[in-house]
């Protein structure tokens, strides 16, 4: 096993010494100027002459793929060194074409490989190869050879395309200058507006301070409107109340001063009653009533014997002995109708008749008998005394009215004696 297949896989060195695989040096010279130029790279091959003294650092890429070739042309340490190289390197491809055994199967596999752009190392693999025909290297060949011109082509499109995106990139620079110029200029403003968003926001933060103890300080006012609405409630409550009680104050005031004038009115009229009976009982014990008539009693209008007989309208009956003997005392004579509680109401007439004045009981007797009364009063021109009460008092004090001349005074308001007027 030589040094040109010490970095093969077994099955690769043992086919290449089976089959006698050929060395680099022993390839077409035409061959050698496609395999160092597309099976290595520039820097690969001068790094190799570089270490046996061939070259330099600062040679040209043309001198150092010419003077590649020219030394792998015959057997040598730099033509071993590059075959030992070019296996390493495309081992898979050796690999891949080791069990291939006839033309046909290396041309397949070439087109394949070439469509797909792996070139370099299918190259490298079909012209070592011991199967390969002089026919299949040469194309291999020039498929290489218009491959390198196409490439060529592009390239100078693409250089062409680099001067464009150079210049483009020239613009680009300057116009991203200009945009790092404008950002840190918006940079500076962001930052100015950065720092009048941070005074704003403390200006917020302070009037939301402001507004939440204002908050707190209206719903304290609140609290308090509200206590005191509740209190103003009940005081609304207490008023209405303390109303209502004044109320019903203002109305037993008024029931009491309606009871004060009743009661001053009885007062009244028991004082006169108290009076006339005083009057009546002195002039007993004098002996000053007098039962005789009035000489000139046709003519004497305000003779006190004017009346002789009275009809008393109503009353009690079991005070009629003691007002029929009050009267006799007068020297006057008392007729009695109970106003139609068992009397005849017809008998009016003619007892009103026969009787110079009437007296009528007020509350003990009817209506029927009270307005029958005043009509034929009114009709006949006699007076008619309205006595407040069955009382003898009352009775006293309407006799002491018709007979000394009151009963104008009684007309005019006595409680206990009112003359009706015709």
């Amino acid at each position: 096993m030589d040094r040109s297949t010490a970095s093969l896989p077994m099955s690769s060195v043992m086919v290449g010494v089976r089959k006698g695989r050929k060395r680099l040096w022993e390839l077409e010279e035409k061959l050698l100027c496609p395999v160092i130029g597309s099976c290595l790279t520039v820097a690969e091959v001068a790094k190799l002459l570089k270490r046996f003294g061939y070259v330099s650092g600062k040679t040209h890429a043309f001198e150092v793929h010419v003077t590649a070739v020219g030394l792998a042309k015959t057997r040598n340490e730099v033509s071993e060194r590059l075959h030992r190289r070019l296996d390493e390197k495309w081992r898979v491809a050796l690999t891949q074409i080791a069990q291939i055994k006839n033309d046909e199967a290396l041309c397949s596999y070439w087109t394949e490989s070439f469509a797909r752009g792996e070139v370099a190392g299918a190259f490298w693999a079909v012209v070592t190869h011991p199967s390969v025909t002089p026919e299949l290297a040469h194309r291999c060949y020039e498929d290489l050879h218009m491959l390198s011109h196409q490439i060529g082509a592009g390239l100078a499109a693409d250089v062409r395309r680099l001067k464009w995106l150079e210049e483009e990139r020239t613009r680009l620079v300057q116009e991203n200058q200009k945009l790092q110029t404008r950002v840190h200029d918006l940079s500076q403003q962001l930052g100015e507006r950065a720092q009048a968003l941070l005074n704003l926001k403390a200006q917020v933060d302070r009037a939301e301070e402001a507004r939440e103890r204002l908050i707190q300080k209206w719903r304290a006012e609140c609290e308090m409107l509200r206590d005191a609405a509740a209190e103003g409630g009940k005081a609304l409550a207490r008023i209405e109340s303390l109303k209502a009680r004044v109320d019903t104050l203002e109305a037993e005031l008024v029931t009491v001063l309606r009871d004060r004038d009743f009661w001053r009115e009885e007062a009244e009229t028991i004082r006169q009653e108290h009076a006339v009976l005083e009057q009546i009982l002195v002039s007993q014990q004098t002996g000053s009533v007098s039962t005789s008539f009035c000489a000139n009693e046709a003519e004497c209008d305000a003779c006190q014997y004017r009346y002789r007989c009275v009809l008393c309208v109503g009353g009690r009956t079991n005070l009629t002995p003691h007002l029929r003997d009050l009267a006799k005392r007068f020297g006057l004579e008392v007729r009695f109708h109970d106003g139609g509680l068992e009397d005849a109401l017809q008998r009016l007439p003619e007892q009103l008749k026969g009787v110079d004045a009437v007296m009528v009981t007020v509350g003990a007797v009817s209506h029927q008998a009270y307005y029958r009364v005043k009509h034929f009063c009114k009709q006949l021109g006699k007076p008619c005394l309205l006595v407040r009460n069955a009382s003898v008092g009352s009775f006293a004090v309407a006799i002491h009215s018709l007979l000394y001349g009151d009963i104008d005074q009684a007309t005019q308001g006595l409680p206990a004696v009112k003359r009706l007027t015709n």
